[in-house]
């Protein structure tokens, strides 16, 4: 690489931070959305789809390292990495619409169709967004450019997450109801939400959606990612070249030997557990606790919105703090807040969002920081090994974020069974009592394990300088040494 090429130039991160938006308008609209279609549109118990989660996912986490290591030895006229976002999109977006469409089968056999339909989803989920993540650790050699990234694709993140929080309520109430006008349907979430501080009820009457509502959504949604999906491939640019070819098999026993890694690999799991369980019973705490469902929209919005001003915050951080301690800090304060959020009664609207605010803007840093680390421990493994790994290392990351999810869904599902929920009717005491669990201390244990990991993450900020010197005097000298073409 020589020196001109290194600098990120704005409209690079900015392509960067596209790609994960285009993720999130996916992930969230399954992290936040599916259980809740899965038991209150689509028919199925909690506790089938807990279970259908659990295996789907656990299957699919053998497919992100299979995709990462064919991605480390995909070679074209655009990279290793950029193809991926421009033509895996487009199955992607399809086979996401048919998984939020309620077939006219029995029980059983919605059961299978769920199965299958969302057992490619995550497949093909995985075969974009694995090239994606591993994306970041070849456009830029740079540690401080690399956090850079990461926090333009956070925010890209949380830019997604704050689209599909704010609209696809409104969406499938807007395509449920036929004849209704966009204009009535946001007067009507207006509404609620004023109704919701002045103490007058939900007016949005309950099982207004329809499967055809939430269909039509994903088909609106599906299509946007696909846009986004192809800005990020244009825009972007890879640079880091491996001097040394791959071998699958000893790349895979260095990853199994790299302790950053396997640190980040709890971290992460743990992380998105804390993010998974709250996420999943968001809308069950609003339409059965608090008795309006359609506030929990404004709820997730407020809270992606704070995340991103405190993912803003870390160019401020990080060069004095470096990105251990902040991380740590951050888990630790936000798991207090999580269980004293338990405590919240169902009117104490200021209360619920003063909690969703100061949570959300200690989670937004350590969801950034994440993927930095990743691309760290990229750059030890080739100090390492002198062989560079990247779609497998990230391949892994996103293997473990998903594993976070993948808890995280079961859980929520085999909890509410445990708590003897019963979808669409009031729920008794102690059914109220696990939703609330769920929404605030059991994710507070998982904050507070994060936490407790990260207290063994070996890079330092030293550690990582000397690194970047290291691989860059190895890659000067690899050019130097390149034969002048005739």
């Amino acid at each position: 690489m020589k020196a001109d090429s290194d600098k990120l130039r704005l409209s690079e991160k900015l392509g960067y931070g596209c790609g994960d938006l285009a993720s999130c308008l996916f992930w969230t609209t399954f992290s936040t959305f599916l259980l809740y279609f899965y038991t209150d549109v689509f028919g199925i118990s909690a506790a089938a789809a807990g279970t259908m989660f659990l295996v789907t996912r656990t299957w699919d986490l053998f497919v992100d390292p299979v995709i990462g290591a064919v991605a480390d030895r995909t070679t074209t006229r655009w990279g290793k990495f950029r193809p991926y976002l421009l033509w895996i999109p487009i199955p992607l977006g399809i086979v996401a619409i048919l998984t939020f469409t309620t077939p006219g089968y029995s029980p059983s056999g919605k059961l299978a169709y769920a199965y299958v339909t969302y057992g490619l989803l995550m497949m093909l989920y995985s075969a974009v967004n694995v090239p994606y993540a591993a994306l970041m650790g070849v456009m830029t050699p740079h540690p401080e450019q690399r956090t850079a990234l990461s926090s333009y694709r956070m925010m890209g993140a949380f830019v997604g997450n704050l689209l599909i929080q704010y609209s696809v309520y409104s969406l499938a109430f807007y395509f449920s109801v036929p004849g209704s006008k966009l204009a009535q349907v946001a007067n009507l979430t207006v509404q609620t939400v004023i109704n919701a501080f002045t103490g007058a009820g939900d007016v949005i009457q309950k099982n207004v959606i329809t499967p055809i509502g939430f269909q039509h959504t994903m088909t609106v949604v599906s299509i946007a990612a696909l846009v986004f999906f192809g800005l990020t491939f244009w825009l972007t640019r890879e640079r880091v070249v491996p001097v040394v070819q791959q071998s699958v098999k000893k790349d895979v026993a260095d990853l199994l030997r790299n302790a950053p890694w396997l640190v980040l690999v709890a971290a992460t799991i743990a992380t998105n557990c804390f993010s998974g369980v709250r996420n999943n019973i968001v809308i069950y705490y609003f339409k059965y606790f608090v008795h309006n469902e359609a506030l929990s929209a404004s709820y997730l919005v407020v809270g992606s919105l704070v995340s991103i001003a405190g993912i803003y915050s870390i160019q401020y951080i990080t060069p004095r703090w470096g990105k251990k301690v902040p991380f740590i800090l951050c888990m630790g304060i936000s798991s207090v807040l999580s269980v004293m959020s338990y405590f919240v009664g169902p009117k104490d609207f200021v209360a619920m969002f003063v909690y969703q605010i100061l949570i959300n803007l200690l989670m937004g840093p350590p969801a950034a920081l994440l993927w930095s680390f990743y691309a760290d421990a990229c750059d030890h493994s080739e100090i390492k090994t002198g062989r560079r790994a990247t779609g497998l290392i990230f391949s892994a990351s996103g293997m473990c974020q998903k594993l976070g999810w993948t808890i995280a869904g079961f859980a929520a599902g085999k909890l509410l069974e445990y708590y003897h929920f019963q979808a669409n009717v009031d729920q008794p005491v102690e059914t109220l009592h696990g939703i609330r669990l769920m929404l605030s201390i059991i994710p507070g244990l998982c904050s507070a394990l994060a936490a407790l990991l990260m207290l063994l993450y070996p890079l330092n900020a030293k550690v990582v300088q000397d690194n970047e010197a290291i691989l860059r005097a190895r890659r000067e000298s690899a050019e130097n040494a390149a034969p002048v073409p005739a």
